[in-house]
C-alpha cells in the first residue's frame, strides 16, 4: 500500500471536530424544538397530542443527552486513528520538517475554527446546546494545543518509520 496522503490528516481531524460538534448540537437543538412544539399544541377532541408528544419524544430528548459522550469519544478515536495511521504509514525522515510546516499552517486554521466555535458557543441559538458538550468544548477550546500536540508527535512517529520493509531501513529479513 502506498500510504503518502497522511500529512493532512491533522487538517482532517480538525475539520471532523468542528462538524461533529455542531452536526450532534444542531440534531439535539432540532428534536428539543419540534418536541417543545409537539408538546405544546392543544388536544383535539380526545386525543392529547401534547401528552402523547411528551412520552414518545421526550423519552428521546433525554436519549439524546449521550450525544455528547459520543461526540467526545468520536473526536478522541479520530485524533487516536491519526497517530495509529501515521504509525503504520512508511516515511523518509527527510519528510519531518514538510510535516512540522503542514502543522503550523494546521495550526493556524485551528485558531480559526476554535474562535469561531467560541463565538458559536456564545450564539442566543446553539450556545446552551453546545455548552452540554463538555469534553468537546475543551478540545475546541484548546484546539491550536492539540493539534501541535498530534502534529509533532505525528511528525515523530512518521519519521522513525516503525514499520520496515523487508530489507529496507536495515531490516535482515
Amino acid at each position: 500500500m502506498n500510504k503518502k496522503g497522511n500529512l493532512l490528516m491533522t487538517l482532517t481531524w480538525l475539520a471532523l471536530s468542528f462538524i461533529i460538534l455542531i452536526f450532534f448540537a444542531g440534531w439535539m437543538f432540532a428534536h428539543e424544538t419540534i418536541t417543545n412544539a409537539l408538546v405544546a399544541l392543544p388536544d383535539v377532541g380526545n386525543v392529547s397530542i401534547s401528552n402523547i408528544a411528551a412520552d414518545t419524544f421526550g423519552q428521546i430528548n433525554s436519549a439524546l443527552n449521550s450525544l455528547k459522550i459520543l461526540a467526545f469519544l468520536m473526536i478522541l478515536a479520530l485524533g487516536l486513528s491519526t497517530l495509529i495511521t501515521k504509525a503504520l504509514t512508511k516515511s523518509n525522515p527527510v519528510f519531518f520538517i514538510v510535516h512540522i510546516l503542514v502543522t503550523v499552517v494546521v495550526f493556524i486554521f485551528g485558531v480559526e475554527i476554535s474562535n469561531a466555535y467560541e463565538g458559536l458557543l456564545s450564539n442566543d441559538l446553539l450556545g446552551a446546546t453546545l455548552s452540554g458538550f463538555k469534553g468537546g468544548n475543551f478540545i475546541m477550546a484548546n484546539l491550536p494545543t492539540f493539534i501541535v500536540i498530534f502534529g509533532i508527535i505525528g511528525a515523530i512517529i512518521v519519521s522513525i518509520g516503525l514499520i520496515k520493509d523487508r530489507g529496507i531501513g536495515g531490516s535482515p529479513f
